[in-house]
């Protein structure tokens, strides 16, 4: 009888733990949304410079460890901004806690020429093997 309480009680104590979890209080991959005002003000200019016409979308702040030579590394703040543009078109940019531009990203960099052609190669090989 008490196994079989066990049984049934413990997958609702997992559940109930699952439902009742806050998630917030959870990191995604030591990323965290931030606020316009968490951000320092040389990186709030050059997000600003590069937001011309649009809106931002989300603020996130990643800590990252920057290679300094090959055995020692220096943990820094990076700050991400999606940006959308009037014309729809959606795209990140990314600055160092000092304002030092890193980069930008939009969805057109997601589909690289390089990417099309290892497509085009999995599917060769997959009709081989057929």
């Amino acid at each position: 009888m008490k196994k079989i309480l066990i049984l049934v009680l413990l997958p609702l104590y997992i559940f109930s733990g699952l439902v009742l979890a806050e998630p917030g209080k959870h990191k995604d991959r030591g990323i965290d949304k931030i606020e316009w005002s968490e951000i320092p003000p040389n990186t709030q200019k050059i997000i600003s410079e590069h937001l011309q016409d649009g809106v931002i979308l989300k603020l996130k702040k990643q800590k990252i460890i920057q290679m300094i030579d090959k055995h020692k590394g220096d943990k820094t703040d990076i700050y991400l901004a999606e940006i959308k543009k009037t014309n729809g078109k959606k795209f990140w940019v990314t600055v160092d806690h000092n304002g030092k531009f890193i980069d930008i990203e939009s969805e057109e960099t997601e589909n690289l020429p390089e990417d099309e052609e290892n497509r085009k190669k999995e599917r060769k090989h997959s009709k081989n093997k057929d």
